[in-house]
């Protein structure tokens, strides 16, 4: 709000689909989940795609370490 961003020019980084990514998509801001770290249940059920049937949330990006949020901005911009 202080910055007066529209919430399609936001990104969540987060490491948790239910939450991050799925709270983001509702937002209508772009999903990014971090798939890097110390996995969660979360993550380990995203990486076997068993997650993504189950709740059908799919983040817009998969960054697989920290610095990849650099190419995902490029690619949007």
């Amino acid at each position: 709000r202080l910055m007066k961003l529209k919430p399609q020019e936001c990104i969540m980084l987060g490491d948790w689909i239910k939450g991050d990514v799925l709270g983001a998509q509702k937002m209508g801001m772009i999903s990014c989940l971090a798939d890097y770290g110390a996995p969660s249940e979360d993550i380990l059920d995203v990486v076997g795609r068993r997650r993504f049937r189950k709740c059908n949330v799919k983040p817009d990006f998969t960054l697989k370490k920290f610095e990849d949020i650099l190419k995902v901005v490029d690619k949007l911009n």
